[in-house]
């Protein structure tokens, strides 16, 4: 299987697909042209990752939280995604060292400038403890990593 290196972005997975409709990049991983606006990431018969041509991104797992899935993630999403007792989170960094913490919740919409704050404050309200107290905002996509 070749290397294809990083796919963090739209432009990224764009440049490796070309003119095929359909490319495997890993163990039943798929990288798929949906329609013009959007490229997916498919494992198995889940969509994980979908990049949009406006830089955004959305994450899922359709409730297959396991560790090839989160592997997956980590490898092909301009952000890491680890667990802790069996809850998945998302960490950000930026070249600050700043590390910025949100729990995983599939169809998190991630912008180049930002989290959904829609999807965060409504997660944060059904689940009280242990939550940031505040939403912060994430770095440009190119300070991911």
């Amino acid at each position: 299987m070749k290397n294809y290196g990083t796919i963090h972005n739209y432009e990224e997975a764009l440049a490796i697909l070309g003119d095929k409709a359909s490319l495997k990049i890993g163990y039943h991983t798929y990288l798929e042209r949906v329609n013009p606006d959007f490229i997916n990431v498919r494992f198995y018969t889940t969509p994980i990752i979908k990049y949009y041509s406006d830089g955004s991104l959305t994450l899922g797992t359709d409730g297959w939280r396991t560790y090839t899935t989160k592997d997956r993630i980590n490898r092909f999403a301009p952000v890491n995604v680890g667990s802790n007792q069996g809850e998945w989170k998302i960490w950000t960094a930026n070249f600050n060292g700043d590390k910025n913490i949100y729990f995983f919740e599939d169809g998190i919409l991630i912008r180049p400038s930002g989290c959904n704050a829609e999807k965060y404050v409504k997660y944060k309200k059904r689940h009280v403890k242990h939550r940031p107290s505040k939403y912060v905002e994430l770095p440009k996509i190119l300070e991911y990593r």
